[in-house]
């Protein structure tokens, strides 16, 4: 089955101080139309990284070093600069995590949903008039000329939210990436926003890459789940594996440090010790080693590769026998 998203053993290396490091590594995943899959782990885990990586939005001393990212099957790397323009925004469109910087401060609301609609469709004035309030409808902003004069800053955060989303579906993408996007916003607009995305999703058959770290909204919005660690997928399984039977030990503890509504009581909340390391990509055994409740000696030596295990993609050389309760 061919996918409409497909990332295979993609590894992105940064230049730091004249010094080549591996940030993103052996990443596999892959999407399907209409579908949602959530990319969860800590700051700093690489999640973001692999999407500008997908979007060949890498800052000038970073690069794609191995692996393939194909979009209905035509690899990406291979492209221009001027050939990924005609897909990016377009057909892949990202929602990146602050509103505020993400929008120009000098140009109103109008000049930007313009923008990317004169780059990717050829409309009359009055054709792009109506697009642009009918984008504002799709996302729930019904004062149209009120909002369109404003700029950025005169808007709320959930106003400059709905603004960022609408531009994102100018094109009506087939995959829509959002990092984090109801960062700095209170828990109501949160929702509403999230309600926003899922309800549009579905409107329009889209998929969605949702790149967050709150556990909630992965319960309820996604299909598949991909865990991130220190720059490599360590676990990825459908939502219901995920959170009933986690098999990666790094799985588990991020879902024993949150809290539990139905089970509050009952339920202890431990934190994960430690943190991300930062070197990570020098590290020769299992990253998560150090943090580890289950570290056995060969988890410092063996580089582990991800492995079936039952429906999942587990990246743990003693995942089985912690799985039998071994």
């Amino acid at each position: 089955m061919e996918h409409l998203l497909q990332i295979d053993h993609l590894d992105t290396t940064y230049t730091v101080h004249s010094e080549e490091r591996i940030l993103v590594h052996d990443v596999c995943l892959h999407l399907d139309k209409g579908e949602t899959l959530c990319l969860v782990g800590e700051s700093g885990s690489g999640k973001s990284l692999t999407m500008l990586s997908v979007l060949g939005l890498l800052k000038n001393n970073g690069r794609i070093t191995s692996g393939s990212i194909r979009f209905e099957n035509q690899e990406l790397q291979n492209l221009s600069d001027r050939e990924l323009d005609k897909i990016r925004g377009s057909k892949i469109s990202m929602i990146f995590q602050d509103a505020l910087t993400s929008l120009n401060p000098v140009f109103t609301v109008r000049n930007q949903i313009e923008e990317i609609i004169d780059a990717h469709l050829n409309l009359s004035r009055k054709a792009k008039k109506k697009k642009v309030i009918d984008l504002l409808n799709q996302v729930g902003l019904s004062d149209h000329e009120l909002i369109l004069k404003k700029y950025p800053h005169e808007l709320s955060g959930g106003q400059r939210q709905r603004v960022l989303i609408a531009i994102a579906l100018a094109c009506h993408p087939k995959v829509l990436i959002a990092d984090e996007p109801t960062t700095a916003l209170d828990v109501t607009i949160q929702a509403e926003i999230m309600n926003l995305l899922d309800q549009l999703k579905r409107e329009l058959n889209m998929a969605l890459i949702l790149i967050t770290h709150d556990m909630g909204l992965v319960a309820q919005m996604a299909d598949r789940v991909a865990v991130m660690y220190a720059g490599e997928i360590i676990e990825e399984a459908n939502v219901n594996d995920i959170f009933l039977r986690p098999k990666h030990p790094y799985t588990k503890a991020l879902l024993q440090s949150i809290p539990d509504i139905e089970h509050s009581k009952a339920k202890k909340i431990e934190p994960i010790k430690g943190r991300v390391p930062e070197n990570y990509d020098q590290i020769k055994g299992c990253r998560f080693a150090d943090r580890c409740a289950f570290r056995q000696p060969a988890c410092t030596q063996n580089v582990q590769s991800l492995k079936k295990l039952q429906e999942s993609q587990v990246r743990c050389q003693f995942a089985e026998q912690l799985l039998n309760g071994e």
